[in-house]
């Protein structure tokens, strides 16, 4: 049986599954195939929309989806469990409640990230049902740290950039994405927080500077530590 692996509920979405796993095996020192992290990962596609649940435009809960993968993990004797889904994370209480395996906190590990930067404002990229359960803001204000979410008009082009380009499949420009985030600077935000997996994915596709902190690439790195393994810097 495998032993000492990381358990990964995947599928939301599957890209972001995919370039998570990515970011693991690119963070980690090793040498050979033995040095990296085992993972274990479901590609629960099947789970459904968290944003639309958590809007009141859907009454199909995703929770008991997250449950069973979560479960099906701890079963299988994952030593943690990580959700590449900032959205899903409006559920970790009650899932952590549930089983006894750690879930990694993509927001909390990120606020951790932000503060040992000396930031003065924070941008928050994110889905607008990531926004709306304050999962940012609430980690954000516990450390004492200023933030700021995009109004309607910039909200909009962000969820435009999620679901209509990269869950779609479909091409973005670097151009507008960019469009959509100077909003941010021109407010005096010194960083953005990618607070959406899809936005990372984007993130290494677009090489996007140190201004930006991705929350994937926090929580990448919060594994690799976790399984004592050397982070390499890439």
């Amino acid at each position: 049986m495998i032993q000492d692996f990381l358990g990964v509920v995947g599928g939301l979405g599957p890209m972001a599954t995919a370039h998570f796993m990515k970011r693991i095996i690119e963070f980690t020192d090793a040498n050979t195939d033995q040095e990296h992290i085992k993972m274990m990962i479901l590609n629960a596609t099947q789970i459904p929309d968290r944003t639309k649940f958590i809007l009141g435009k859907s009454d199909e809960d995703p929770f008991d989806e997250l449950l069973d993968c979560c479960k099906t993990l701890e079963a299988a004797r994952a030593k943690l469990i990580a959700i590449p889904c900032n959205a899903a994370h409006y559920f970790y209480d009650k899932l952590a409640a549930e089983i006894s395996v750690p879930i990694v906190h993509m927001q909390r590990e990120t606020v951790k990230e932000l503060k040992s930067l000396n930031v003065r404002r924070i941008g928050i990229a994110a889905t607008t049902g990531t926004i709306c359960a304050g999962l940012f803001q609430n980690a954000l204000k516990k450390v004492g740290l200023n933030y700021l979410v995009p109004d309607d008009e910039h909200q909009n082009k962000i969820m435009k950039v999620i679901y209509d380009d990269i869950k779609a499949g479909r091409e973005t420009a670097k151009k507008e994405l960019l469009k959509s985030m100077d909003w941010f600077f021109e407010s005096g935000c010194d960083r953005i927080v990618l607070g959406c997996t899809e936005l990372s994915v984007l993130k290494s596709t677009f090489s996007l500077d140190a201004r930006f902190v991705d929350a994937l690439d926090v929580t990448a790195k919060f594994v690799v530590r976790y399984f004592d393994k050397k982070i390499k810097e890439c």
